[in-house]
């Protein structure tokens, strides 16, 4: 009887060594450096390339129902092409995406059907995107009545290819019916257009009550033919406002052919510039701050500057000044060796918006901004 029980005890001991060797191989499958979450994907959204690699079957987005309080959210770069297809809904990046490997890459939203939902970046950072269209050519073609905010796009190439091309920009082409776009931040951003383009560093045409705020560019842009303006920040304003925007800009021309430039603002029909700069680079450059062929056009001016490296063009400093006409006007200016120097007088001191930089003033952080104008409507 004793050695029957032995027997026993010995096969239970063979079948539980034999499961802790089936487990063991289980836990040996987890691959090594793996987050160990159920959905099997490896984060490695760190601005150079990396972002969420799928592992499973595609998905349109990685949740949401594009509404205000549930918004798509965007972690694939193979998502972003599918914001087009629901052009009215919300989003929020919550990687960056890295472009790159997306064929004939088309702006989102064209003037038949602009982008009239809402965007939020969570400040990620979309790059190495080759976009081309005939009209209308950027990040977005063009946002009517949208939000797009808290955004880096950088290292990327748009390129205009119609006739006429219409408005060129890193971020949009062309904004309209009340756009607005915020904290936006361009970097390596080159562009090239076609006959009768409006281009500038940060969008094309700025229009009807849009909103641009804190936003900067950092962009070179090249046109292919005539009858071209080129801003520095923008290309053609009529209507809207823009605040706190600055960018370097180098722009070149092709040669023997008719084109209008300004170091802020190309074509100006109308709105309101208020706190912006821009460091221009340009073969040509008719207007420091704009340059219009329109005349009779008015606006508030407040603490605009240029300065031009290829042009003996001085900075530009005014306050609340009314421009009956800006067409290849000069202001009253000081030079780049002194410019931080207006921050000093009697009428900018108490300026909460700006601090001494290197060589000239520059904008506050935008978490400083909001605290003195507040939030985005």
């Amino acid at each position: 009887m004793k050695k029957s029980w032995k027997y026993v005890l010995s096969a239970l001991l063979v079948v539980l060594f034999a499961s802790c060797i089936f487990c063991g191989c289980e836990v040996k499958t987890v691959q090594s450096g793996s987050s160990g979450n159920s959905s099997g994907n490896s984060n490695g959204g760190n601005g150079s390339g990396g972002q969420n690699q799928q592992t499973g079957p595609k998905v349109e987005f990685a949740s949401g129902s594009g509404t205000a309080s549930d918004p798509y959210v965007i972690s694939q770069a193979y998502q972003w092409t599918n914001v087009g297809n629901h052009l009215s809904s919300c989003f929020v990046l919550s990687a960056d995406l890295n472009l790159g490997d997306i064929q004939n890459l088309k702006p989102i939203g064209n003037s038949t059907a602009p982008f009239t939902g809402t965007l939020d970046g969570k400040n990620h950072k979309i790059h190495s995107a080759v976009i081309s269209t005939t009209k209308n050519c950027g990040l977005f073609g063009v946002i009517g009545g949208g939000t797009v905010k808290n955004l880096k796009f950088s290292d990327s190439r748009i390129t205009t290819t119609g006739n006429p091309s219409e408005g060129l920009g890193g971020i949009a082409g062309q904004i309209k019916m009340g756009a607005l776009v915020e904290n936006c931040h361009l970097e390596n951003i080159s562009g090239s257009t076609c006959i009768s383009g409006e281009a500038g560093g940060i969008i094309g045409i700025v229009s009807s009550a849009s909103k641009v705020r804190y936003c900067s560019t950092k962009a070179s842009i090249k046109t292919e033919s005539n009858m071209n303006h080129i801003g520095g920040l923008f290309g053609k304003m009529e209507g809207g406002s823009v605040d706190a925007c600055w960018g370097v800009v180098s722009a070149s021309f092709s040669s023997g052919v008719w084109h209008e430039s300004g170091g802020i603002v190309s074509d100006f029909i109308g709105g309101k510039i208020t706190n912006v700069y821009a460091e221009v680079t340009f073969g040509q450059l008719d207007g420091g701050i704009a340059h219009t062929s329109e005349g009779g056009c008015c606006t508030e001016f407040g603490l605009c500057f240029n300065g031009a490296s290829s042009k003996s063009v001085p900075l530009y400093y005014e306050k609340a000044v009314a421009v009956k006409d800006t067409t290849s006007r000069y202001y009253n200016s000081t030079t780049i060796e002194t410019a931080n120097a207006i921050l000093d007088s009697a009428e900018w001191s108490d300026n909460p918006l700006w601090k001494k930089g290197r060589l000239h003033p520059e904008l506050v952080s935008y978490e400083e901004y909001l605290a003195v104008v507040g939030e985005a409507e």
